[in-house]
């Protein structure tokens, strides 16, 4: 039995002054969520500087969020 994994966008975080090194990899700019993304099949470990920074400030606001509650 095989399962299909549903495809998804992962979004990074490329400041401005880095966009044009994250486009010449293959980003795209979601428009909708203004932010920077990988398309699906396209190879992540070029963009590991950004993948990491995106970690990090998920996990600071869900900590912030629960800190709230």
């Amino acid at each position: 039995i095989s399962k299909t994994l549903k495809a998804k966008k992962i979004y990074i975080n490329c400041p401005y002054s880095e966009k044009d090194e994250c486009k010449q990899l293959g980003a795209r700019w979601d428009n909708e969520s203004r932010k920077w993304y990988i398309p699906v099949g396209i190879d992540t470990e070029p963009f590991q500087k950004w993948i990491d920074a995106s970690s990090i400030i998920e996990k600071k606001k869900i900590k912030q969020e629960l800190t709230l509650r």
